[in-house]
């Protein structure tokens, strides 16, 4: 009994010792600390789930909601546009914006892509964005026409596979390969000459995009406002009566200028002059310009544009910043794609325009720039250059129509350049499937079978489906199908052989009293 007295005692003075408790004291800090650790941890696992399922719902609603990529690209620009100078000439080019920006989404992380693929598609996928930053090179760089790949007659080319903005721009695989191992770079590295500041500089000239349709146009000389109290001497460029998509509201006038297919210059002008500025203050979206895009009619306008030189700033470390990069990405971007160590400090957009004298090398990439002589003015040019070559002492008659419907046997058996180079020629501009389309619209002239109110009808009865095509004079002309067809397969022959091995082309106007 008295040695567990004794050991009672011990013990008692042991648990009340200083010793004890301190041992006592760092083992719950210990374990508290483990615990503290393992709630934190799930803590934000619970909050990065809740993320993750908040987003999840939010790209749900955006997938059923989507807005169109154009009404996206306008927004962009248009908040772009009120962080630049207005009161200059200036060109904001949101296309190539976002382009530079794949390098980021190349080094992000898989959340920073997710996110880049958010606000950029409004619900996009990490894939969906890959997808789109292709397509918005193909604006920039198509290479090829789609009609050299998409080969009807014949195999098509392996290393031409990639089609993209409505299936007409073509990229090569070594353009599209080298974009997403991202050897075609968009960006440079500019130093600022005051201080060790470095920036990543994203620089685009808009120029390729327009010279070769902007060098179709007549010059006078004008005076240019650059504001209420400050006018300049300068060349405009004037395009007179041509059909453009036109439209308008109490703001704005709008003209949309086809560059070549799927790539349009929509031109949005103040209706009160001077008035850009104030307007810009008052717009948060793009709606107003996606609603004057939308009810476009085609109508003759004329057309001025002032010869000026625009260079257009604009910082981007608020986009950026709201994508999620931060220094870290920076650094990766740098040392990744700029093969730096630079420590960059800003990221910076520039569009550059300026109309050279001689075409921008870059027009070679350039297909599918629309004619902008009128076909009849063609054609006369056509019979007038054939003219010198006939006896005109006595009566004679010339049909370039019938001529050019000859060449058609010919353009369907050339290589592809050839017939790019023929469109080029004929339509001054045109694509091969323009061509092809003019072919059908003389075909028309000649060979016409039924009237248009037998395929309009108005009566409230069907259309007959063999009667679709309608051509010249906005389709007074038409075409039943068999002739359409039996043509496009060239089994409406326009061509025979003399004895002498000459092709011939003949055509009897007494057919078409």
């Amino acid at each position: 009994m008295e040695n567990e007295d004794v050991l009672s005692s011990s013990v008692r003075k042991y648990f009340e010792s200083d010793s004890f408790k301190i041992m006592l004291t760092g083992t719950v800090k210990e374990c508290m600390e483990t615990v503290t650790k393992r709630m934190n941890r799930l803590e934000l696992s619970l909050r990065n789930l809740e993320d993750q399922l908040k987003l999840q719902e939010e790209l749900k609603l955006a997938a059923e909601n989507p807005t169109p990529i154009i009404e996206l690209e306008m927004n962009l620009g248009l908040k772009l546009l009120k962080q630049s100078d207005t009161s200059n000439p200036f060109v904001v080019s949101p296309v190539s914006i976002i382009s530079g920006v794949h390098p980021f989404f190349k080094c992000a992380t898989p959340e920073i892509r997710l996110r880049m693929a958010k606000l950029i598609l409004e619900g996009g996928t990490p894939d969906d964005l890959t997808e789109y930053f292709i397509d918005l090179l193909s604006v920039l760089r198509a290479t090829v026409h789609f009609s050299e790949i998409v080969n009807l007659e014949g195999p098509s080319d392996p290393t031409i596979q990639y089609l993209y903005r409505g299936g007409n721009h073509g990229l090569t695989k070594n353009v599209f390969d080298d974009f997403l191992l991202m050897k075609l770079k968009f960006l440079e590295i500019e130093s600022s000459a005051e201080s060790r500041d470095f920036s990543l500089l994203n620089t685009f000239s808009c120029s390729a995009l327009f010279n070769h349709w902007f060098h179709r146009f007549s010059a006078f000389e004008g005076k240019f406002h650059d504001s209420p109290d400050s006018q300049r001497d300068v060349e405009y460029m004037l395009w007179p009566n041509h059909r453009h998509f036109f439209s308008e509201n109490d703001e704005f006038q709008m003209v949309q200028i086809n560059l070549r297919q799927c790539v349009t210059m929509n031109v949005f002008v103040p209706k009160t002059r001077f008035g850009l500025t104030s307007i810009l203050k008052n717009l948060r979206d793009c709606e107003q310009f996606s609603k004057l895009i939308k009810k476009t009619k085609l109508v003759y306008v004329d057309i001025s544009v002032p010869k000026l030189k625009m260079n257009t700033e604009v910082k981007l470390e608020g986009l950026m910043t709201s994508f999620g990069a931060d220094k870290n990405l920076y650094k990766e971007v740098t040392k990744t794609v700029m093969e730096s160590d630079e420590k960059i400090t800003s990221f910076i957009h520039r569009s550059q325009f300026e109309l050279d004298e001689k075409e921008d090398d870059e027009t070679e990439y350039d297909y599918g720039v629309l004619e902008s002589t009128a076909k009849s003015e063609l054609e006369i040019s056509l019979a007038i250059h054939l003219m010198t070559g006939i006896d005109t002492s006595e009566s004679f008659i010339i049909s370039p129509v019938s001529i050019i419907l000859a060449i058609h046997p010919f353009f369907k058996s050339a290589s592809p350049q050839l017939r790019l180079k023929w469109a080029k020629l004929l339509l001054e501009g045109g694509t091969p499937d323009d061509m092809t389309e003019y072919f059908v619209d003389l075909l028309s002239v000649l060979r016409a079978s039924v009237l248009r109110y037998e395929i309009r009808r108005r009566d409230g009865k069907e259309n007959d489906p063999t009667i679709q095509h309608l051509y010249r004079n906005e389709g007074y002309h038409a075409l039943e199908e068999s002739v359409f067809k039996d043509f496009l397969s060239t089994k409406l022959k326009f061509i025979e052989l003399e004895s002498d091995e000459m092709i011939v082309n003949s055509i009897n106007y007494n057919s078409m009293k």
